[in-house]
Order: C-alpha cells, then structure tokens, then sequence
C-alpha cells in the first residue's frame, strides 16, 4: 500500500470509524492493527476477537507484521495461540511512502478458533469412524463364519433326513419278513395238526417262529415310532437352520449398508478436515 498521503496515523484514524461496520460483515470475529516502524498505534478488535495486544506496545519478532516491515511485502501467516492469546490468521500489508520505503504495516486477523474446533472434531470423528468401521468389519466376517458354519449344519441336516428315508425302506423290508414269518408260522401249526401225536414236536416249533414273528413286528411298531419322531426333530432342525441362514444373510446385508454409510460419512469428515487445513 503506497500513498505519500497515507500514514499510519490517518489508517488508525480511519479504522475507528469503520470497524464497527466492519464487525458486522465478519460476525463479529475481526481484529485490526496499525503501527509504525517500532509500536502499534491502533488496536482494534471484536468481542469474539480480543487479542493481546494494545497501543503502544512493541512489534514481536517472527509475527506477520515484523515480517512484512522487514521484507516490504504482503504476509499471510497463522499466528499461534502463545502470541497473542487467540489463534487466528493475520494479513499484513506494508504501508509505503513515495520512495518505497515502509512506514509501518496494516494487519488484519481472523480468527481461527471455530476452525480448529472443526478440524479437531473432524479428526476425532474419522478416528471414531475408522474404530466403528473395523468393529463392522469384524462382525460382518462373524456373521460369515456363523453362515459357513450354519451351512455346515444344514448339510449335515439332509444327510440325517436322508438317512432316515433309507431307514423307513429297512423298516419296510423288515416288516415283510415278519409278516412272511408269521404267515409261515401259521402254516406249520397247521401241518402240525394234520399230522397229529407225529406233528406235536413240529407244532413247538411252529409257536415259537410266530412269537418271534409277534415279537420282531411289535419292535420294529417301537423302532418306526421313534425313527419318525427323529425325523420330525431333524426336519424341524432343517427349518430353524434355513431361517437361521436367512436372518444372518438379512445381518450381513444390513452390516454392509451401515459400512457404506459410515464410509459416506468418513468422506464428509475428511472433507471438512481439508476445509479447515485450508481456513
């Protein structure tokens, strides 16, 4: 800025009258210096921007304004916390005369500390996305195992139904060899009684195949019974487990939606994490 009629004492002037328009444009979160070559002269700030920094006091090194009387050139700078007693980004520019040469600086400072409330919240919400993202992860390969493993089940489920349809083939084999036993039986009882005081011996014969033939027919009634209460648990079983696998599809279908969700927010996160990088 190089005006032979602009001094640092007509800009503090200047900003006297206009800073209170000026805080309404910036909410309230503006402050403003001037100085000469060694002191501020002016110091003007918002409610939301009360620096360290008053009238009179000396210039510290390593800040934007120091810099900007040294060099003669425009500085950007972010101002840490330990200066001034408020984060906040300064804009210096070197008020020049005629012949170049620097008489002080304007500096304007914007704060930062909502910015860093974002950027600091943004990173402990990627770090909390990134923890829900991996406790997701883990019980969408839980509920994977829990599927394998319930498709094991049901395997084996149908290799016991199998089975027991091959059982009831046994049973009805076993069955007509009763049955044929029995009807044998019966016909030695009668040739038995044909044959009179000679067929008495025979006749003892006769009974005891029909007894075995009463006695395997009211087992193989007990063996049926229970093989079909077995079945009925074992299709019972086959159905729970064919559920079960529809409910922990309907779970990892759900995890992989929640994952994508979260993975949509982490974006939004790290986006306002680079917002706030770049205030």
């Amino acid at each position: 800025m190089r005006d032979k009629d602009v001094t640092p004492e007509k800009l503090a002037e200047a900003f006297s009258i206009v800073m209170p328009y000026l805080s309404i444009f910036f909410d309230k979160e503006l402050a403003v210096g001037i100085t000469d070559r060694e002191k501020y002269i002016g110091v003007f700030s918002d409610d939301n921007m009360q620096i360290k920094a008053t009238e009179n006091d000396s210039i510290p090194q390593g800040g934007a304004v120091y810099d900007a009387l040294v060099s003669g050139e425009k500085i950007i700078k972010k101002v840490p916390k330990e200066v001034y007693g408020l984060y906040f980004k300064s804009y210096a520019v070197p008020i020049k005369d005629d012949s170049n040469k620097v008489k002080g600086v304007v500096v304007v400072g914007k704060n930062l500390e909502k910015s860093i409330k974002i950027y600091d919240l943004s990173k402990k919400l990627a770090e909390a996305i990134g923890q829900i993202t991996d406790v997701i992860g883990n019980l969408t390969l839980g509920v994977q195992e829990l599927v394998k493993l319930n498709d094991s089940t049901g395997n084996l489920v149908n290799g016991a139904i199998d089975t027991a349809k091959n059982t009831d083939d046994i049973i009805n084999f076993v069955q007509s060899i009763s049955k044929q036993t029995n009807l044998l039986g019966i016909n030695a009882a009668i040739e038995s009684a044909r044959a009179g005081e000679v067929g008495k011996g025979f006749n003892v014969v006769a009974q005891e195949i029909r007894k075995l033939s009463n006695s395997s027919t009211e087992s193989l009634g007990k063996i049926d019974s229970v093989l079909k209460e077995i079945s009925k648990s074992v299709n019972s079983i086959h159905d729970d487990t064919k559920k079960t696998r529809e409910f922990f599809e309907e779970q990892v279908a759900a995890f992989e939606q929640v994952n994508a969700s979260i993975q949509e927010l982490n974006s939004t996160s790290q986006i306002l994490k680079d917002l706030a990088e770049r205030v």
